[in-house]
């Protein structure tokens, strides 16, 4: 029903992606990532501004393969799933607590929040 690959959905930095799958769907996904530089310092991860600037990179091979309407089209009515923060926390404010001697908790999810926001 939401045409989703019934398989796994490839990594876009995988080095045999080929035309026929951007269509159907990639992944820009990191595992450990977060929106603070030094989660993915500590995990060694693709931060998540990296990974935005990949599906930038996406949406120009997109518009190559199946034109520019289409394209908007099939971004528009894509399934997109974020999820990352957790690790920002875990890594940086209680594990070794690098942003807790620079942020309370309130200021710290602030911060957090204005990282999200340039993605």
């Amino acid at each position: 029903m939401l045409r989703i690959k019934n398989d796994i959905v490839p990594p876009f930095l995988h080095p045999k992606l080929s035309d026929e799958d951007l269509p159907t769907g990639v992944s820009f996904a990191s595992a450990g990532s977060g929106y603070d530089e030094l989660t993915t310092v500590a995990s060694g991860v693709i931060p998540v501004l990296k990974q935005a600037h990949y599906f930038k990179e996406h949406l120009v091979r997109l518009q190559r393969i199946v034109g520019e309407k289409q394209a908007k089209k099939m971004v528009n009515g894509a399934l997109v799933i974020v999820s990352a923060g957790t690790n920002d926390f875990g890594f940086n404010y209680y594990d070794v607590p690098t942003r807790k001697i620079e942020f309370n908790i309130s200021g710290y999810q602030d911060f957090l929040q204005k990282r999200l926001e340039t993605c």
